[in-house]
């Protein structure tokens, strides 16, 4: 077993118990090593999982480049992208949930670079847009998205008007920071 193959178990057994009722021990029989070799691969189980949100983050800038290639606008790009945000967490629950520690899985985040990195492409966009880029305005654009990610978990709208709400929402702000 890799080190990938113990991420995917660890990753299964979060998504089936939450992550704070997973534990190395269990983790280690249900793929059949000691929790010696577990620990040899991540030092600890916080790192275990800092390295699954650090594979998260990654999907999720894959999922963010993949929905904006063949844009023309990068106010299509940025609508496009906050949906995008809104799909990977609706597809990816669990993994969302370790990723911004919402089921409150004791953890630090990953690091700054990491977190930077799969917010580039919005930043850029953001940039292009309103012509400058302040922090402000890039938490106008998390709050939106990661506070409609949460109203929408709640599964009060459907599918259908949650992405007609994000894209009304999503159309509104960049009027409001287009010069």
């Amino acid at each position: 077993m890799d080190k990938k193959e113990i991420l995917d178990k660890a990753l299964e057994m979060a998504i089936d118990r939450g992550w704070k009722n997973t534990s190395v021990r269990e983790l280690s029989k249900a793929i059949g090593y000691s929790t010696i070799k577990i620990y040899s691969e991540f030092e600890s189980k916080e790192n275990l999982l800092l390295e699954i949100q650090r594979n998260g983050f990654e999907q999720l800038k894959s999922a963010y480049l993949n929905a904006i290639k063949s844009l023309p606008s990068d106010k299509d790009k940025l609508i496009a992208i906050t949906i995008e945000h809104y799909l990977f967490s609706k597809k990816n629950k669990a993994l969302y949930d370790l990723m911004f520690q919402m089921d409150g899985a004791p953890c630090s985040l990953p690091s700054r670079a990491i977190l930077e990195n799969t917010s580039e492409p919005i930043r850029h966009i953001l940039t292009n847009i309103a012509g400058k880029l302040d922090k402000s305005l890039f938490f106008h654009w998390w709050a939106i998205a990661h506070g409609f990610v949460n109203i929408a978990h709640s599964d009060k709208v459907s599918e259908k008007e949650a992405l007609e709400m994000l894209n009304s929402i999503m159309s509104n702000f960049i009027k409001g920071i287009t010069p």
